[in-house]
């Protein structure tokens, strides 16, 4: 990927460039738009347009400071020339405008080294819980694929600490999102809870979520106690993950 300055050097090197593109000819004060190369009346100062409001403009000076004017009617179109010393600023608006925002990349290695010291702390309160939970996850990864940072992962919470999230690809968008938390509690706590994100859960499967508008009003929890995350209760649940998960 280039950086921002090696793109306005591409920009630059093309010969088919014309600042009229940048210049939209407009008779009254009240056409101008973003990324109007504009001069002031009076004063005589250039500047690019970043923004209209009413009568307030917000504009970038060639230094690519902000300044802010009221009244339009005080501007008029740059020149040709004086708009070539806006080139770089107008370069740079460019591209931001067209930018996609460089999505958070989850170290799959860290992930991993987090859940195994979710695993060693919760040892430490309950050596059986830990065991159970275990066993319990293992089964949700094999149905969810062992991709950390895609198909689960570690939310670390002031409140929680560290605790494993299992995820779901969005049918809207196709982007992994938290399908269910799981919390383990303090040391003299023996269930865990489950929290999951209604917006998934089948309808069939409300009543196994008995603590409605949980996690801010998204999702419906259950508490289950760790021995039971390996017997028919917990088959229950994975079942319920499983039809949620499918293809």
């Amino acid at each position: 990927m280039m950086f921002v300055s090696e793109q306005i050097k591409s920009y630059e090197n093309q010969s088919v460039y014309s600042y009229n593109t940048y210049m939209p000819s407009y008779n009254a004060a009240s056409e101008i738009k973003p990324l109007a190369c504009i001069r002031h009346s009076s004063l005589g100062g250039i500047y690019v347009v970043k923004d209209v409001n009413n009568d307030k403009l917000y504009l970038l000076d060639s230094n690519g400071s902000e300044v802010n004017f009221m009244f339009r009617g005080q501007f008029g179109p740059a020149s040709e020339e004086e708009a070539k010393s806006l080139h770089r600023i107008l370069m740079r608006m460019q591209i931001k405008s067209t930018a996609r925002p460089r999505a958070k990349v989850e170290d799959p290695e860290k992930i991993r080294d987090q859940f195994k010291t979710y695993l060693e702390d919760l040892g430490e309160k309950n050596p059986a819980a830990a065991k159970g939970f275990e066993v319990f996850w293992k089964k949700l990864i094999d149905m969810a694929g062992d991709q950390p940072g895609d198909s689960w992962g570690m939310r670390d919470s002031k409140k929680n600490g560290l605790n494993p999230v299992l995820k779901i690809n969005s049918k809207k968008t196709g982007k992994s999102v938290n399908l269910a938390h799981f919390f383990g509690g303090n040391k003299d706590r023996t269930e865990m809870s489950i929290i999951v994100v209604k917006a998934h859960l089948p309808q069939e499967s409300f009543g196994l979520f008995p603590n409605k508008k949980t996690c801010y009003g998204a999702g419906d929890s259950v508490d289950i106690k760790y021995e039971e995350l390996l017997n028919g209760v917990g088959e229950k649940y994975l079942n319920c993950f499983k039809a949620i998960l499918k293809p």
